[in-house]
């Protein structure tokens, strides 16, 4: 017997659940995305429409929302940033980075950050799409995130250099409304109101918690 799941109000069996997840996100690929309207839902207080910045200088960056069969459920590995590396150490986010010469785009920059950072080699095969790019003030980075679907959870292999841990965290939860809550966070700029994901021990805000709540979005 296959392990049946709960969700939305019924019971699903979980890998046809999954397989539906997965067609869902496809079909959005091929219309408008829900876009910068769903991100700001989760934005930092300080946080201004994009247009009312000068992106000419932002440096091209991607991350990779990895879908991972886990557990009877849909998972993605998230990473800690080691402490006092820049800006956004000590925060949780997604596997990525810069974008370097020698890669041809930005998802081949997903697959390669996701590869030194946490040691799991995901196939261009295995890439679903990308979604709406974002820009991070403070890093003066302009992010495109890479979506990806393995039918595995591989174990993690990290870079001791970059990251603090790394972990799964089930997808069905950030659907869960009870765990938005809004904290105020010191930072260069002063302090700010972010909403974001509380996850006991961890509080997902900032640029990560807006392409969370896209993705969200993406599978209403």
């Amino acid at each position: 017997m296959q392990r049946r799941v709960y969700g939305i109000g019924y019971f699903y069996d979980i890998h046809a659940y999954t397989m539906d997840l997965i067609e869902k996100i496809n079909k959005s690929f091929e219309k408008t995305l829900p876009g910068e309207a769903a991100q700001l839902k989760m934005a930092p207080s300080i946080r201004k429409p994009t247009r009312e910045y000068n992106l000419k200088s932002a440096q091209k960056s991607s991350i990779m929302i990895l879908l991972c069969k886990k557990k009877g459920s849909l998972q993605i590995p998230f990473i800690l940033r080691k402490k006092g590396r820049n800006i956004h150490s000590g925060q949780v986010s997604f596997p990525g980075g810069k974008k370097e010469h020698s890669d041809k785009d930005l998802i081949e920059t997903a697959i390669r950050e996701t590869h030194e950072e946490i040691g799991v080699l995901v196939a261009r095969k295995n890439v679903l799409g990308t979604m709406t790019d974002l820009y991070i003030p403070p890093s003066n980075f302009l992010v495109t995130p890479v979506i990806a679907y393995i039918k595995d959870s591989p174990k993690f292999n990290l870079s001791i250099s970059e990251v603090e841990a790394a972990f799964y965290i089930d997808f069905f939860l950030f659907k869960n409304i009870s765990l938005q809550k809004t904290e105020v966070i010191s930072t260069p700029y002063g302090k700010i109101k972010a909403p974001g994901y509380y996850l006991d021990p961890h509080f997902i805000w900032g640029a990560t918690a807006m392409i969370i709540s896209e993705l969200v979005e993406m599978l209403k």
